[in-house]
């Protein structure tokens, strides 16, 4: 379980979202995907101090999901832009539908159903099986029993010798 407040470093945003380091400074530099998190509010460097949240995360690899499918930048921005409005809905719950040069915000099957009416072609993201991918994946760079990733370890105690 990815916990509150949890961040994440620029290599293991690579590890977990399948993007690649390059295409992430790209979309860091350009301000298209930039880190929520940070050291100072301007920095945007590569790699030193760019921190991703967990939201972050999910944006990237939807966004990359997207690529690999062949859906165009244009409707990726609008897609973020729609998200971005339905912040009050759990993101388990949405399902992003491309159509064309259109994106739908799906809550429901009903949603679904009346988005993709009649269309020959289109894209359809779950954004709740991203989410339990990257929870899997999280999960799967931590060690056995250790703190969440960004956070410290607690110190171990160390049984006093018999004598």
């Amino acid at each position: 379980m990815v916990t509150d407040g949890e961040q994440f470093t620029a290599g293991q945003v690579v590890r977990v979202t399948g993007v690649s380091f390059r295409q992430l400074d790209h979309w860091t530099w350009s301000g298209f995907l930039p880190p929520s998190k940070g050291t100072r509010g301007d920095l945007l460097g590569t790699g030193h101090a760019r921190r991703y949240s967990f939201e972050d995360l999910v944006r990237i690899r939807a966004v990359g999901e997207l690529r690999r499918q062949g859906v165009p930048l244009q409707v990726i921005r609008t897609a973020l832009d729609r998200l971005q409005l339905d912040t009050a809905d759990p993101l388990r719950t949405l399902k992003l539908v491309a159509i064309g040069g259109d994106v739908f915000v799906c809550r429901n099957r009903e949603e679904l159903e009346r988005a993709t009416d009649g269309q020959m072609a289109f894209t359809v993201l779950d954004l709740g099986a991203v989410l339990r991918q990257l929870e899997g994946r999280i999960a799967q760079l931590r060690p056995p029993t250790s703190a969440p990733l960004g956070e410290p370890q607690a110190a171990r105690s160390v049984p006093a010798a018999a004598g």
